[in-house]
């Protein structure tokens, strides 16, 4: 009677498995996969936001291997990179005095913009997302941040030492209401570089919106298409290839991922 018990409770386990593992696009897999080397751990995620429309973010990423995935305002989730190999995602990066965190982590590009918010439909599907990628690789809540986080910029005209500041993106992924919606309960409450020394701080806002609590975007969620919207006509990005122009485009019956 036990070992039938546990027989059933199995087949449910992998059936709940099934049920809830997310849908992953791989049209867009990236070219680059195979020259990528296998991390030897995995301790972090990242979540960055494009600062570009879904177009010319999926061609760009995938053609580089610039993430491991990248999910449209539509919720569709790109597979861009395997998880297990090292994407390129972090560039110069530092936490608790650790650098080159591309051999640390998992990278997530987010359609969007810093200083706004992402979609529903964006939300759902990442919140799925770092379900499965937080259980399969063990990484607590307070280890899924921003790139904002962890990235800095080295001595340069402006500032003399190394410095946190380099980069605004994602920087909303530390707000407590923003990672509400993901499920995540823990967040990082300070920065241990600049505690140490090791870094100082050049972009003030940014650190209050990172360890203050200063909210930098509202609670309402953005529209699909108006994260489609390209910010400034020069956009340092490749024009998209006429596979990329017909994947990010918004579901319906025929192209859809349901």
């Amino acid at each position: 009677m036990f070992r039938r018990t546990a027989q059933i409770a199995a087949l449910l386990l992998v059936i709940a498995q099934t049920v809830c593992a997310v849908t992953l696009d791989n049209s867009m897999y990236s070219p680059r996969n195979r020259e990528r080397s296998l991390r030897r751990q995995t301790n972090f995620i990242i979540l960055h936001t494009t600062e570009a429309p879904a177009e010319s973010s999926v061609n760009k990423l995938s053609a580089n291997g610039e993430c491991h995935y990248m999910i449209d305002p539509y919720g569709r989730i790109y597979r861009i990179i395997d998880s297990r190999r090292v994407a390129y995602h972090a560039g110069v990066s530092m936490w608790n005095g650790r650098v080159d965190l591309d051999e640390y982590s998992i990278g997530i590009e987010m359609v969007g913009y810093h200083d706004r918010n992402l979609s529903a439909q964006q939300y759902t599907s990442l919140a799925a997302l770092l379900r499965e990628l937080k259980l399969q690789y063990k990484i607590p809540d307070e280890r899924v941040m921003p790139h904002s986080m962890i990235a800095y910029g080295r001595p340069n005209q402006w500032q003399k030492r190394n410095h946190r500041g380099r980069k605004r993106c994602g920087m909303f992924f530390a707000q407590s209401n923003v990672r509400a919606k993901l499920g995540l309960k823990s967040r990082q409450g300070s920065d241990p570089d600049v505690r140490a020394g090791r870094l100082v701080v050049a972009d003030p806002y940014l650190q209050s919106v990172l360890f203050g609590g200063v909210r930098a975007v509202g609670t309402a969620t953005s529209s699909p298409a108006s994260l489609n919207v390209r910010r400034t006509p020069s956009d340092s990005v490749p024009a998209p290839s006429k596979q990329a122009r017909s994947t990010w485009k918004k579901p319906n019956k025929k192209n859809g991922k349901k």
